[in-house]
């Protein structure tokens, strides 16, 4: 409750979170939550958790200059946004426009390509896509090439492997959903992502999109359920379903983000988001938390997914939910139920791996 020293503190909890303090990130968090409104009323009437908080961040300008610092940041970003979008535009483009400029990066080294495709054929790959991944953003058209080649035989397989999942599911008593049908139009619709979102669509989504289109194997809101899944809501909200949303269908996210640039600063907003998937708890008609995303522009060969617990990229959680049997949350050895490892055995035999 002192603001004369709230800064300070917050500038020394974001030095130690960068020090990996997971404590001090997790406080800071809370700090940037306590600057945003906790409600609002019908009409914008804005209610805060602490009611001097307006009267700090009027009081005080290194608040939002602290806020604008660590907008793009993968820890407090969002948390930052929040304190911005709620504050009068005039005073945070003061901020924007105090901003030190960034320093210029010395241009990059072109980095050769490998023979990732020849070892992915040979049975590497694991192995291939965490060097893929690891590469971080891909500048270089020769990688580039050659990880959209690994990743079209991945999401060839991937695809072949999902369609004999659906089949055997449906076989085993599954209350499967109507499925995603083919994009005729997805290439034109990933080029038209990629202008939204101003730079690449990862090397794997855009595949899975372009190659498998979409899967859906979150169950039929209540459905009778097979034996062999359990009934206890703890082991059903570990599920996870397989479910990544066709383009096609995601692209309400992308509307969303639009309307929302077009209303407030493109600095409040932050990037592109786009949602390809419920949550788990979500996915088995439980009241949880925002979708799983994938974060644009990324040039990058794999990424993270957003809002998925420690934030797995986007090729192994694929493959945990294959051979999970299409559910990417139940532990390997686990037994939920009694018939679970032999359904598991029936869903998963000599499926394409990838």
């Amino acid at each position: 409750s002192d603001p004369s020293g709230g800064v300070a503190l917050a500038e020394r909890l974001i030095e130690d979170a960068d020090r990996g303090d997971s404590s001090a990130a997790r406080l800071m968090n809370e700090l940037l939550r306590l600057l945003a409104p906790s409600t609002l009323g019908p009409r914008g009437e804005q209610g805060w958790i602490e009611p001097d908080v307006p009267v700090w961040l009027r009081g005080d300008e290194r608040w939002l200059d602290l806020c604008v610092r660590v907008r793009a940041d993968p820890t407090f970003g969002e948390a930052a946004r929040q304190v911005l979008r709620y504050q009068p535009r005039e005073r945070v483009e003061r901020a924007l426009a105090r901003e030190p400029a960034s320093p210029s990066s010395p241009p990059a080294s072109l980095r050769p390509a490998k023979p990732w495709l020849q070892r992915y054929l040979a049975g590497e790959h694991e192995v291939v896509w965490q060097e893929l991944a690891e590469l971080g953003p891909i500048a270089e058209p020769a990688i580039r090439e050659e990880g959209e080649r690994v990743a079209e035989e991945t999401m060839r397989r991937a695809a072949a492997a999902i369609r004999e999942l659906v089949r055997r599911l449906g076989a085993l008593g599954y209350p499967l959903r109507p499925q995603p049908e083919a994009d005729t139009e997805i290439d034109k619709r990933i080029r038209d992502l990629e202008a939204v979102a101003g730079g690449l669509v990862p090397i794997s989504i855009a595949a899975f999109w372009r190659i498998a289109g979409g899967i859906d194997l979150a169950p039929i809101e209540d459905a009778a359920w097979p034996d062999w899944l359990p009934t206890e809501q703890r082991w059903q909200e570990k599920l996870d379903p397989l479910v990544v949303d066709s383009l096609r269908d995601a692209w309400h996210s992308v509307d969303e983000w639009q309307e929302d640039r077009a209303e407030n600063l493109a600095e409040v907003v932050g990037p592109l988001e786009v949602a390809i998937a419920p949550d788990r708890f979500h996915k088995v008609n439980v009241s949880g938390g925002p979708p799983y995303a994938v974060r644009l522009p990324d040039a990058s060969a794999d990424p993270p997914i957003r809002w998925l617990e420690e934030g797995p990229r986007f090729v192994p959680y694929l493959r945990r939910a294959v051979t999970g049997g299409g559910f990417a949350g139940i532990p390997p050895g686990a037994r939920p139920t009694a018939a679970w490892a032999g359904a598991l055995a029936q869903l998963t035999r000599d499926l394409p791996s990838f």
